[in-house]
């Protein structure tokens, strides 16, 4: 399956076959899944998996707490950017093979890697997207150009015609990442955190496109 996330199973250094059963933590989206997978685990390998609803806010905080104490789960669903911290901190070992790695976005698999191994299986895919109203915009924008047009056309005293959280990088990255700034650069070796792409001409265009608006 060729699946990217934000998302993602995280092997815990607890992970012990001895005690013949798992302890997952996750959040409750992702539980009816995990069920399934639970019970042909435990038919195919004789291990009983426990799996423990965890609010997804929660559960990182929680495992910090609990994993240098050697406590908590074997396995977690969390996010990709916990990786490094938890990596670093030494409370999660890297998977020493994922089978059909092929079919999985590169970029996912980067995602969860630190330090060149990798922590955890992608499953899903999170992107932002335009929505808009059918009543008043009867197609989608393809361009820049389109969307700030119909902007304007929609917008009167009682509508805007276009709003985002706009102080949360996490949406206006797309404009500023795609006219080619960036945060660090990528190399083969990893990001190079000494070269910083935010005051470049694509970085600059962007915040200025942003600031237009």
């Amino acid at each position: 399956m060729r699946k990217l996330t934000a998302v993602l199973v995280l092997l815990i250094v607890m992970l012990s076959f001895v005690s013949a059963k798992l302890v997952i933590w996750s959040s409750e989206n992702q539980i009816p899944a995990l069920e399934k997978l639970a019970a042909d685990f435990e038919s195919d390998y004789g291990i009983q998996v426990e799996i423990q609803q965890v609010n997804f806010g929660d559960i990182k905080s929680k495992f910090l707490t609990a994993a240098p104490a050697g406590e908590g789960p074997d396995i977690i669903v969390g996010a990709h950017d916990w990786v490094g911290e938890l990596a670093i901190n030494g409370l999660i070992e890297p998977i020493p093979f994922l089978p059909e790695a092929d079919q999985y976005y590169d970029v996912a698999l980067d995602a969860f890697s630190y330090g060149g191994n990798l922590y955890g299986v992608p499953y899903t895919v999170e992107a932002i997207a335009i929505i808009y109203n059918k009543d008043l915009v009867f197609e989608a924008p393809k361009t820049i150009s389109e969307l700030e047009e119909l902007a304007f056309e929609a917008s009167d005293d009682e509508v805007v015609g276009l709003i985002y959280a706009v102080g949360d990088f996490y949406h206006s990255a797309p404009f500023i990442l795609g006219r080619g700034g960036y945060i660090f650069k990528e190399t083969a070796a990893g990001l190079d955190v000494t070269d910083i792409g935010l005051n470049n001409e694509g970085a600059v265009a962007g915040g200025n496109l942003i600031k237009s608006w």
